[in-house]
């Protein structure tokens, strides 16, 4: 129960400091395209992010682009699965209680990263390390490293990093639990000696983080074997997230083979009279750590089958130079020691892991060989990868995925600054450098050297963080991609902590939502009631004696700190949700619903807010037909039947707008609106009805109708008017079409040019006819079709002859349409 509430305190605490660094907006295509599949699945039950298309097209190159096109035509995401469907009941939440999609969506990642310290929390924990060492670890990674800076992006590494962490955790589990209440009982040497020889391990635990604890014997037994389902589940998440962290499966495999084929030499200290396992332990162990990576496995290649055709297709354009062709050493160097990306330049407190590994491996060996292995595994994966470093981040993106169990081997060291771990010996003395390893070396010299080491290292960290979070990641980084030389990873001019020391020094405007256009005192408030409630729960609350516990429970439980929490996620979601918005005024004018083809790129991301439940694909503009990816864009906006609606900043028949022009010669056409100086134009994507009925009226000695046809569709009334040039066509001629009832009433009308403008009667020759397609949604019965010319000009009809030359004296005809 405490250290559930423990759990639950620094989660609330991690969570308003991250509210500091929010942002309210996606501001990378790596999270537009997670957010699409998202926003798709919720909307539609597909996986296509055409929504973003005209956002991928700006990229300048192909294998930057997030998406690739499959079978049936759609754009699909390269990007893995797992975020995206994380975030979908994100995508309902917003829809229904009608926030901002964005605003919500960005507090996912501080949601993940708080929990992410929560899990650090708990492996520190399982190390066998006191609450206020595990605490304060967890701390350290989620204030003075870069997951504060990762907090304000929706990329999916820190899901990688939550999901390791947790695999980690429960692999440590799996060898060892307690069977005594937290902390067992010591046992004395007899009683030891008399249970080594028994089925039950004992371990011998050094450095626990209480002093009366170290050396002494404990019983313990191994966790039952299902407990390797939870990092087997959390690995083929992982995998679907990149399927690059496939090569992390054979490193816990082997880690789990060889710690159970040892019996008993565990991650939380060492045993004697150990008995080893039964081979079937070790099957029923692998089986249910396999088991989930199969399942995860099984459906990545069938997503990839379902949108490519191919088992291991995912959209990576390989082809394009996307793909594992950089030198290894550059990328493994590169990620760790780099000004340019080194993951020790932007988390200096990270470099104090080294030695923290050292006596972590001193006391948990098999922990510190863990996580050794998968640290050297993920650096190595990414090593060789194009892009290395992540694209446009702060530091080795990738590298984010180890940083909590970098972390985790700082607990040794906070444990000695901290007091509550009192290394192995007697009293520290600064002499003793005879000693064997380093790790003694260091507690010989003194906890004072660790303890300045560490509050140096940390500040400096702090800070590099703060100029993270402060300023958006991108104002360097494409400055360096401009006049900056990335071959030279070693120039400290290179680092983006030197160019964030420039933006501040030059006063560039601060990101986080709270101040970046002046002081938002609701967030500010919002953010600090999370830390002080935090911070009252860790200290100021804390009961003196155990009376004190009962009045307090409340407090101290996890309940209150996590619906707090979620009050103020939501809260901060409304805060930034406008009442107003230029894709608000959109959403209103995209009536009746219908498919959308945006032909702008003036809403940006923020086309991801539409709540529509039909798909949304958006593209460049200008472009020009033979734009291979607005083309294809354009094509899959046009497949299946049902409404169309075209949104485009072009006016009406502007040569450049082949979007429209191509739906004018295909598609019915409805009505046309306005929005945010775009023009909306609704059209029906269903075969237009055949011209089966013949007519003969001429108007004026402008254009003749000689036949027409009608249908009744699910969404409306689809009619085809074919027209002819009369004897002296000219420009300047509008239509009118209204639809009548039996009593007379107007049910529906259309008032334009032929063809939208795109085609001229004059250019007509004598054999050739204009298709003129008209759609009227929602009318379920319509009697007839009352048609007009009239001068725009003048605003005088225009005379109507019949087949036999004689007047029509109305000035219009009635077609019938039953």
């Amino acid at each position: 129960m405490r250290d559930r509430g423990i759990a639950a305190t620094l989660f609330c605490l991690l969570l308003g400091a991250y509210l500091l660094v929010y942002v309210p907006r996606v501001d990378s295509i790596d999270g537009q395209a997670i957010l699409a599949v998202s926003a798709s699945v919720a909307r539609t039950g597909t996986f296509q992010i055409g929504q973003i298309g005209a956002q991928d097209s700006l990229l300048p190159q192909q294998m930057a682009r997030m998406g690739a096109f499959g079978l049936d035509g759609n754009y699909y995401s390269k990007k893995g699965v797992t975020p995206s469907l994380l975030l979908v009941p994100v995508v309902w939440v917003a829809d229904a209680l009608r926030l901002d999609l964005r605003a919500l969506a960005m507090l996912f990642n501080p949601v993940v990263t708080a929990l992410t310290g929560v899990a650090l929390y708990g492996l520190v924990r399982t190390l066998g390390y006191a609450a206020r060492v595990a605490f304060l670890t967890a701390l350290l990674y989620g204030i003075a490293t870069f997951a504060l800076v990762y907090t304000k992006t929706l990329y999916a590494e820190p899901l990688a990093a939550l999901l390791l962490t947790i695999a980690v955790w429960a692999l440590i589990k799996i060898n060892y639990r307690d069977t005594e209440a937290s902390p067992p009982t010591p046992l004395s040497v007899r009683d030891a000696s008399a249970l080594g020889k028994s089925r039950v391990d004992l371990v011998r635990v050094t450095g626990v983080g209480e002093p009366e604890r170290d050396g002494a014997y404990f019983k313990r037994e191994r966790g039952p074997s299902y407990f390797a389902f939870i990092p087997g589940l959390c690995l083929g998440l992982v995998m679907g997230i990149n399927l690059v962290y496939a090569l992390l499966v054979p490193v816990v495999v082997g880690w789990l083979v060889v710690t159970q084929w040892q019996g008993g030499r565990g991650p939380t200290g060492t045993s004697f009279g150990r008995t080893p396992r039964p081979y079937t332990d070790l099957i029923r162990s692998g089986g249910y750590l396999l088991f989930p990576v199969f399942i995860c496995a099984v459906l990545i290649a069938l997503y990839n089958m379902l949108r490519f055709g191919s088992l291991t297709s995912t959209g990576y354009h390989f082809a394009a130079g996307e793909g594992f062709t950089r030198p290894f050493l550059e990328g493994f160097l590169g990620q760790l020691i780099s000004p340019y990306r080194g993951l020790f330049w932007y988390n200096p407190v990270l470099l104090l892991a080294l030695p923290g590994w050292l006596l972590l491996r001193r006391a948990r060996p098999a922990a510190a060989w863990l996580i050794f292995a998968l640290v050297l595994a993920s650096v190595g994966a990414f090593s060789t990868w194009w892009s290395w470093e992540g694209g446009i981040a702060w530091g080795a993106r990738f590298t984010l995925t180890i940083t909590p169990l970098m972390a985790a081997c700082l607990a040794p060291l906070v444990a000695l600054v901290s007091g509550r771990e009192q290394p192995t010996g007697s009293k520290l003395q600064v002499a003793g450098f005879k000693l064997k390893d380093l790790g003694t070396k260091l507690e010989s010299v003194g906890w004072w050297l660790v303890a300045i080491s560490l509050i140096a290292f940390t500040l400096l960290s702090v800070g590099i963080q703060l100029l993270g979070a402060g300023y958006s990641l991108y104002p360097f980084v494409e400055y360096l991609y401009r006049f900056g030389n990335r071959q030279s990873l070693y120039d400290p001019l290179q680092s983006a902590v030197i160019g964030h020391l420039a933006l501040a020094n030059a006063g560039w405007p601060l990101e986080p939502a709270w101040i970046a256009n002046g002081l938002n005192l609701p967030h500010l408030i919002i953010a600090l009631v999370l830390i002080s409630f935090a911070v009252g729960q860790q200290f100021l609350l804390k009961p003196q004696d155990q009376a004190g516990v009962s009045r307090l429970l409340l407090f101290r439980s996890a309940a209150l700190p996590l619906c707090l929490s979620s009050v103020s996620l939501f809260l901060l979601a409304r805060l930034y949700t406008p009442s107003a918005s230029p894709i608000h005024d959109l959403t209103e004018v995209l009536n009746p619903p219908g498919r959308v083809l945006i032909a702008s790129t003036h809403f940006d991301e923020s086309v991801l807010d539409l709540p529509l439940r039909e798909a949304v694909v958006s593209t460049n503009a200008p472009t020009t037909p033979d734009d291979t990816l607005a083309a294809s864009l354009t094509a899959s906006a046009l497949q299946g039947r049902g409404n169309l609606w075209l949104v485009t900043w072009f006016p009406s028949a502007t040569p450049e707008n082949w979007q429209e022009q191509a739906l004018w010669a295909c598609c019915a056409f409805a009505v046309e609106r306005s929005s945010q100086g775009h023009r909306a134009l609704l059209f029906s994507l269903d075969t237009p009805p055949a011209v089966d009925q013949s007519a003969d009226y001429t108007f004026g000695e402008q254009v003749r109708l000689v036949g027409y046809g009608f249908t009744q569709t699910d969404d409306g009334l689809l009619v085809t008017l074919e027209w002819a040039r009369g004897a002296s066509p000219s420009d300047g001629m509008n239509w009118f079409a209204h639809l009548l009832d039996a009593e007379g009433n107007i049910l529906a009308q259309q008032d334009r040019v032929p063809a939208g403008g795109f085609s001229r009667l004059a250019d007509l020759a004598e054999t050739d006819r204009l298709l003129d397609r008209l759609y009227f949604p929602s009318v379920v019965d319509g009697a007839n079709l009352r048609l007009g010319w009239v001068n725009s000009a003048t605003a005088e009809r225009l005379p109507v002859n019949d087949g036999a030359g004689r007047l029509v004296e109305e000035g219009f005809v009635l077609l019938p349409l039953r």
